[in-house]
């Protein structure tokens, strides 16, 4: 006689809808882990959260529609291996000022509406000044920002803000520009961080001075007004457009807001595109994007970029060795071979090199971002681009 089966006691069926005990604690720690990243010192000291966050964002980069969209505005110049461990750079740093001259002519003559050069004339002391030696390439390179400026091309040059214990402080640039940290020009309806230079002061319409053998390279840039300082330092989340940082100048005066690489080179569009009227200039994006800029200033939220792959930037990228050929001395009636490619554009000028020699090592300056590791002057190029969109918007929002 067969004995009875044990009854098997009947299990209710869980939804797969229902979030399992390992999925509510996977999301509290996801929750935990965006709380504490919305405080901008946590991201400091927890660095590997801001790459979770970073890898997250790559993947859905991958995803979006967003990820297959061409830069409007920018396009890149990049001082890459062969030119910078090759002559006439050699490896050398600071990077040769008559060679950045050269660079920045070129672009002049291509016909670039903006051009930014992502270089540091950083003092080699805590005050403005450099070493004598350095004189004549110094001037050369003011005497071709002055060249722009007759051509009303504004440039916006670079400087650094450094901590110093609790503090953060500009870095002294090789001349005085203390004058030219504030907005390159006063967006509609927006603070002028720079009151000693009003809208009434279009810096385009104002002369160039003379260049006479006699100015120093400071001189010359004192007497352009097309020229702006806008701070390079990147936020610790990637994401975060960066706008206006408080900080105190070089003399410790007292801390006032200074304007970023992208900030000052969207209100160099703004004052090209007064200056021309044309809808070309900056990739026709200033009417859309200066209005949404003035909004962000005046929030005290971080700004979140919509970005763009580097490899996105294909048609809209030169290695500096084919912007400038084999042509040493410009001549007048010189054109670079690859003008149409920066020709009505914002051209950014940056380093893409690597560290330890030509190919060996990392790359000399580059961070990770929502669209992997790409270098600096494409982080300020996606910046700049966010800021045109319309794509940078504050987070609480």
């Amino acid at each position: 006689m067969r004995k009875p089966q044990p009854s098997i006691p009947h299990r209710r069926r869980r939804s797969p809808w229902l979030p399992t005990w390992l999925d509510a604690v996977l999301l509290v720690i996801l929750l935990c882990c965006g709380l504490v990243l919305d405080d901008p010192g946590a991201k400091k000291h927890v660095p590997w959260l801001v790459g979770l966050q970073m890898a997250a964002h790559s993947l859905i980069s991958e995803l979006s529609p967003l990820g297959g969209i061409t830069p409007r505005a920018v396009s890149v110049v990049e001082i890459d291996d062969d030119a910078f461990w090759n002559p006439p750079l050699d490896g050398v740093q600071p990077t040769n000022r008559k060679y950045l001259a050269r660079v920045l002519e070129a672009a002049v003559k291509s016909g670039a509406a903006v051009i930014g050069l992502d270089f540091q004339l950083k003092s080699p002391s805590g005050a403005p000044g450099d070493v004598p030696s350095r004189d004549d390439d110094n001037r050369e390179l003011s005497d071709a920002v002055a060249d722009a400026g007759k051509a009303h091309i504004p440039v916006v040059l670079a400087t650094g803000l450094v901590l110093y214990g609790d503090q953060w402080r500009r870095e002294p640039n090789i001349c005085d520009d203390r004058g030219k940290t504030g907005l390159f020009f006063p967006l509609p309806g927006a603070r002028d961080s720079n009151p000693a230079q009003g809208p009434e002061a279009n810096p385009l319409k104002l002369p160039v001075p003379s260049l006479s053998p006699a100015l120093s390279a400071c001189e010359i840039l004192s007497g352009v007004k097309n020229v702006a300082v806008g701070y390079i330092n990147l936020p610790a989340d990637r994401r975060e457009a960066p706008l206006q940082f408080q900080a105190s100048d070089f003399d410790d005066s007292a801390p006032k807001e200074f304007d970023s690489f992208a900030l000052q080179i969207v209100s160099a569009c703004e004052a090209r595109f007064q200056d021309t009227g044309s809808p070309v200039v900056c990739g026709s994006a200033t009417a859309t994007g200066l209005h949404h800029v003035t909004d962000l200033i005046g929030s005290d939220d971080f700004a979140y970029a919509g970005f763009i792959p580097q490899a996105a930037f294909a048609d809209y990228r030169i290695r500096v060795e084919d912007l400038l050929g084999t042509q040493g001395a410009l001549s007048p009636s010189w054109v670079p071979p690859a003008a149409a490619t920066l020709k009505d554009r914002i051209v950014l000028i940056g380093a893409t090199w690597h560290a330890w020699g030509s190919h060996r090592g990392p790359l000399v300056d580059a961070y990770s971002s929502p669209v992997g590791r790409i270098p600096g002057v494409y982080l300020h190029a996606n910046y700049v681009e966010a800021m045109l969109r319309g794509l940078a918007l504050p987070l609480s929002r």
